[in-house]
């Protein structure tokens, strides 16, 4: 059953009185202090950052800048924990890990701090906790979060017999926070855990419902609103969605690439202030590039009223990401939306046509419809449903893709090994 946050710190601090009165005492023991701390937002970021460490096995950072900042602790009151709770640090130079934002990556907490991690495992952070934490929150609807909680109950997961894939997800991991977050390089935007989980469990989850994406999304705000459509450069018509594959292939062929993934990264380059290696080896995208740039830097500067903040649009990411955001909430207006992504939604319905209106131009728009795959241990099966996943065909998706040089028929139901994959698409090797 999904436990959700507290929505006040009051309730928080009422329903777990007792635990938080044991996990001070602890505190005041793990750190050699006079008194049990009053203040536990220190406590909370270490908590969150160790929880994170020992499910991902990976150097985890805590923001000083964020302590400071955010939650207004000087470096007096949070220097003990660093010395106390750090068994080693993963090197003692600072890394970037934002705009102007540097930090010491921890490679470990100690053993006494993980213990006591661990028996505090279950504790929910309040609400007013990660709206300090992070720079904006959104809520789920209430349609939303009660149709999500329905999808994570444990009893419908099993009984409609979900991938051991998803099973073996802690629903209250995957939902703890019931709500979307912002963060001050990117504050339109909205993230969630349930964002980056495989194609293959979001088929799971959202068997029957609709993904929705714009096409080309950045590349759509450059060709209309940027108004790369009446560019004179002789490849400015790469930059039309309908003309996609087209951009990416040529990338792959003029950088040598080995695949349309690593063509992709270089799509996204376009879209950037800054050069990554190579891109000035070809003439026609680094042309292509500096228009964009051009154009975007006449548009920095503009500020914007978003969720009860002012925000100024001085970046190339605040530019495309407002537009993108503009566009989808107009998108949503008329849909089901189960759950926010980056450049689309997942709804139950779907729009009733293929593009949507913004600022007088229609942007495309990808619909594809979940659909659950139930396969065997059996090596061949695993081998075509990696291929299936790989290429994230949907129930609906069955036009050629031209991004893969290989052929392709349809059939209604292919079986193969107790794999059943309804409108599976064979490739022919």
């Amino acid at each position: 059953m999904l436990n959700t946050n507290y929505n006040t710190t009051t309730d928080f601090y009422k329903i777990n009185e007792n635990i938080l009165s044991n996990l001070k005492v602890d505190i005041k023991n793990i750190l050699n202090l006079t008194r049990t701390p009053r203040n536990l937002d220190i406590f909370f970021n270490f908590f969150k950052a160790c929880k994170l460490q020992m499910k991902t096995n990976s150097p985890v950072y805590i923001s000083t800048l964020k302590l400071q900042k955010a939650f207004g602790i000087k470096s007096s009151d949070y220097k003990i924990y660093f010395e106390k709770l750090v068994a080693e640090w993963e090197s003692e130079e600072y890394q970037s890990y934002g705009k102007d934002k540097t930090c010491r990556l921890i490679k470990s907490f100690t053993e006494e701090f993980i213990s006591l991690c661990q028996k505090y495992h279950d504790l929910k952070l309040p609400r007013s906790f990660y709206q300090k934490y992070y720079y904006n929150i959104k809520e789920f609807s209430e349609s939303q979060l009660n149709r999500l909680r329905t999808l994570f109950k444990k009893e419908e997961r099993e009984e409609k017999s979900i991938s051991s894939t998803l099973r073996n997800i802690d629903s209250d991991d995957l939902l703890i926070e019931d709500f979307y977050h912002s963060t001050e390089d990117s504050p339109f935007r909205v993230y969630h855990k349930l964002q980056s989980v495989t194609r293959a469990t979001k088929s799971d989850i959202f068997n029957g419902y609709y993904d929705i994406d714009l096409q080309q999304c950045f590349a759509s705000i450059a060709w209309h609103i940027l108004d790369m459509k009446n560019c004179d450069l002789a490849y400015s018509w790469l930059l039309n969605p309908e003309f996609k594959h087209d951009l990416r292939q040529l990338i792959k062929k003029d950088f040598n690439l080995d695949s349309i993934e690593d063509a992709k990264k270089k799509v996204c380059a376009l879209f950037t202030d800054e050069w990554t290696t190579g891109e000035k080896n070809v003439e026609w995208y680094q042309q292509l590039h500096n228009e964009i740039k051009k154009r975007v830097k006449t548009q920095l500067g503009q500020k914007v009223l978003w969720r009860g903040k002012e925000e100024v649009i001085d970046s190339f990411h605040k530019f495309f990401t407002y537009h993108e955001q503009m566009i989808i909430e107009k998108l949503s207006q008329n849909l089901d939306v189960v759950l926010n992504m980056h450049d689309g939604i997942i709804a139950t319905n779907k729009p009733n046509q293929n593009s949507v209106e913004y600022l007088g131009f229609e942007f495309l728009l990808s619909i594809n419809q979940f659909v659950k795959i139930e396969m065997i241990e059996d090596d061949l099966a695993i081998q075509m449903q990696s291929k299936l996943e790989k290429m994230q065909y949907t129930k609906e998706t069955m036009e050629i893709n031209k991004d893969y040089k290989e052929e392709y028929y349809t059939n209604d139901i292919q079986k193969h090994s107790g794999l059943i994959v309804k409108n599976f698409i064979n490739i022919l090797l």
